[in-house]
């Protein structure tokens, strides 16, 4: 890829601004310019604000910032030779941080981490959300590491609360954790994402009562409300599935805001 292949021609400050940080996190290289540039008519993917008429695959449009992850994931896409799609998979590698990775027709469009069950599933649905939108026959997996039962149960009863109606497939992690470093998580979803699995039983949702779980129940909700506690009573009810994780974040956020 070179920065010829990428215009960025869009002409709100703010959005060109976002757009190109976003380019930068993906290690995308880009020229800056106008959409009339002679520089245009060459390069892969032009992402704009300007609505043309005409059809040119390569047009990415952006009307506004809730379009930006979408536009670079499509200019990725377009980038590794990906026009229409046939099949996406999403890889999760679940823990205390999670790692995603998103993977169409083989190619490996982009990675990231989140920091709980219910925000790794957001990403998961943020990336269905983009898939379906611009690449419309393109099948979507999603595809979940097995090797902690209880990252992986959390994660499982969030994407069903969501009802994302998406195939599931959990997957052995042997040998999933090739690197060591802050990244690790991306490249063992990567490497999950291309394995094959099988399918989702209610017992992968079930989680027992054990002090473990307990202690990591409580270690995360303290990491994600800022220091606070969670009871040993309001552990027991989220592994029985009484009540979700989320659910008990929330209630420390609307007592604070009371």
């Amino acid at each position: 890829m070179t920065p010829q292949d990428t215009v960025v021609a869009v002409r709100d400050a703010r959005t060109r601004y976002l757009i190109m940080r976003s380019l930068e996190r993906m290690r995308i290289p880009f020229t800056v310019g106008r959409f009339s540039d002679s520089i245009c008519q060459v390069a892969k993917a032009i992402i704009t604000d300007e609505d043309m008429t005409g059809k040119d695959e390569r047009v990415i449009l952006v009307k506004n910032e809730g379009d930006i992850e979408g536009a670079v994931i499509v200019t990725a896409a377009l980038l590794n030779g990906v026009t229409r799609g046939t099949n996406a998979v999403i890889g999760v590698d679940p823990g205390l941080r999670f790692g995603l990775a998103l993977i169409i027709d083989g190619k490996v469009l982009c990675t990231t981490s989140a920091i709980s069950p219910a925000h790794a599933v957001r990403q998961t649905l943020r990336w269905i959300t983009i898939i379906r939108q611009n690449l419309v026959h393109c099948s979507v997996m999603i595809r979940v590491g097995g090797g902690s039962r209880f990252f992986l149960a959390l994660y499982l009863r969030a994407l069903q609360r969501a009802s994302s109606r998406v195939a599931v497939q959990i997957v052995d992690e042997h040998h999933t954790t090739v690197t060591s470093g802050p990244d690790n998580d991306r490249s063992s979803a990567t490497i999950i994402a291309q394995r094959e699995g099988v399918a989702v039983t209610d017992d992968r949702l079930r989680l027992e009562r054990r002090e473990g779980y307990i202690r990591l129940l409580k270690r995360l909700f303290g990491q994600l409300t800022g220091g606070n506690r969670l009871s040993t009573d309001e552990a027991e009810d989220i592994l029985a599935g009484r009540r979700s994780l989320d659910e008990a974040i929330s209630a420390v956020h609307c007592s604070k805001n009371d």
